[in-house]
């Protein structure tokens, strides 16, 4: 229901702009997440993105507003090869949702979707330097970038 507040308010409150704002900002989220990867590597053609996590919410296997969807589709028009990873979703629900499965291998950058605690205990060292997108603010900066990682933060 999140998501769907600020609608409601915006209805029920003559159109406050603060809150036409703030949906336009978080509506815009997944393109500007995308643009700082594109701004990363001066480019996404052929890189490779692993978005971890595709619910909504953590622990809970609900799709409904989840920002992943528009993420993949401006990544991959961007040219980047784009996977993902939920604990939430089996491979077989992962690809029904139009996700291709991630296999663990490296990849050239991670973008953290959902906070789910699975992606919270992740030992960056087991693999080679990247970008790591911080979407939801929830990583340790300094192990990442302890790790050889470049940190990226969404809203810090």
């Amino acid at each position: 229901c999140i998501p769907h507040y600020p609608h409601l308010l915006q209805v029920s409150t003559s159109g406050s702009e603060l809150i036409a704002s703030g949906r336009r900002v978080n509506e815009n989220m997944p393109r500007y997440v995308a643009s700082l990867l594109a701004e990363q590597f001066g480019g996404l053609e052929g890189r490779s993105v692993v978005m971890l996590g595709v619910a909504y919410r953590p622990g809970v296997p609900e799709t409904a507003s989840s920002p992943a969807f528009p993420l993949r589709d401006r990544l991959e028009e961007l040219g980047a090869v784009v996977m993902a990873a939920d604990p939430m979703y089996d491979n077989d629900a992962l690809e029904g949702l139009g996700f291709v499965v991630w296999d663990g291998d490296p990849v050239d950058a991670y973008v953290l979707v959902t906070a789910h605690d699975v992606f919270l205990r992740t030992d960056w060292a087991r693999y080679p330097g990247a970008a790591v997108v911080d979407g939801r603010n929830a990583l340790d900066r300094a192990s990442i970038e302890a790790a050889g990682h470049a940190y990226i933060g969404v809203g810090r």
